[in-house]
């Protein structure tokens, strides 16, 4: 299973287009800022399923700030992060993973990519991919998560 992740793209989405048509995705994970691009995204593809939280820009948005899924038998608490305080610490969005049963958190916010363990919790940040054309994809075999950074 291949899953692309992006956050914070501020209206910009031609990087986001381009990777969907160039890795042709099972599924993709929106982290936030801003919700009216995976209105763009699903007007190009729209039989891909696209998995999304608000964020802290997201006015009006009548979409969840937090979400849980499994994909290949993995865990994830998705979230853009600015109500866990992850500009200055990992550690509460961590617990909140932990508490949803989850072993991946999956957040935005700082536009800066970031990977790292918290407490058991494996805390993925694809960076911003309106300002820096930054994302992951992430493949999932056989119960293993594998991360690939692009740009």
């Amino acid at each position: 299973m291949k899953i692309l992740i992006f956050s914070d793209s501020h209206g910009f989405t031609a990087t986001m287009i381009d990777a969907i048509n160039e890795n042709k995705p099972d599924n993709v994970i929106f982290l936030g800022d801003i919700h009216s691009d995976c209105n763009v995204l699903s007007r190009y593809f729209p039989t891909l399923a696209i998995c999304e939280v608000c964020g802290n820009n997201d006015w009006f948005c009548d979409v969840r700030t937090e979400a849980v899924v499994t994909y290949g038998g993995i865990k994830f608490f998705i979230t853009h992060g600015h109500k866990y305080g992850v500009k200055s610490d990992l550690s509460a969005l961590a617990a909140a993973a932990k508490r949803n049963g989850c072993t991946v958190a999956l957040y935005g916010h700082t536009h800066i990519r970031a990977q790292e363990d918290v407490n058991g919790v494996l805390c993925v940040n694809p960076g911003s991919v309106g300002y820096s054309d930054g994302y992951i994809i992430m493949e999932i075999k056989d119960g293993k998560l594998e991360i690939i950074n692009k740009n």
